[in-house]
């Protein structure tokens, strides 16, 4: 299961609070809460497909990296890093106590994690690092939410078009966009969350 990246009362506000969600006129109405929560889900999967990640936070994730000779730095799969808990790199994959990196040796950003003075060996998955890393519901930054807002409640309004590729007039035609295609300033966010690999 994917960390939701939004909450039924971001879409429509919640039954005692003052503020409307994103669905005015929604506020107090329970008859969609299930559809909601499977919409909010499938958002949530199609979001880290898209970013090739998985957002959720996790403690100890063990990740294994290949080293060129040349890399000083790793890439994580599951940022934001919040402690790195060791580093290894070991071209036999045994990952002892012999080939852990001191702390003094690497500094943890906020997606990768970056060696001082040293460049990881040549190997096949020989560097080791285990981490902890990941959002949860109240470190989800405000645009990756309402990137999920926007989606949902898109996905949800469109919930009777399925299968519709235009709409007809008396002026013409317009084609219409497919309910799971992302938004365009949806996948302008997303941008800024995708995993880019080496």
């Amino acid at each position: 299961m994917s960390l939701k990246l939004c909450s039924i009362n971001d879409i429509r506000g919640s039954e005692g609070g003052e503020a409307e969600g994103f669905l005015e006129g929604m506020k107090g109405v329970t008859k969609y809460e299930t559809l909601l929560n499977t919409i909010i889900d499938a958002v949530s999967k199609r979001f880290e497909n898209y970013c090739c990640r998985e957002f959720e936070y996790q403690q100890n994730i063990e990740e294994y990296h290949s080293g060129t000779g040349e890399n000083t730095f790793i890439i994580v799969q599951r940022p934001p890093i919040s402690k790195v808990t060791s580093l290894h790199d070991d071209y036999n994959r045994v990952f002892g106590d012999d080939t852990l990196f001191d702390v003094d040796n690497y500094v943890a950003g906020e997606q990768t994690v970056d060696l001082k003075n040293f460049r990881f060996r040549k190997g096949i998955k020989n560097i080791k690092v285990v981490y902890d890393g990941g959002y949860t519901d109240a470190t989800i930054p405000h645009d990756l939410r309402l990137a999920a807002i926007m989606q949902t409640v898109f996905i949800f309004q469109r919930r009777n078009d399925l299968g519709l590729t235009s709409l007809s007039g008396e002026g013409g035609s317009i084609s219409v966009q497919f309910p799971m295609k992302l938004l365009p300033e949806v996948g302008e966010i997303l941008q800024n969350y995708k995993i880019w690999r080496l």
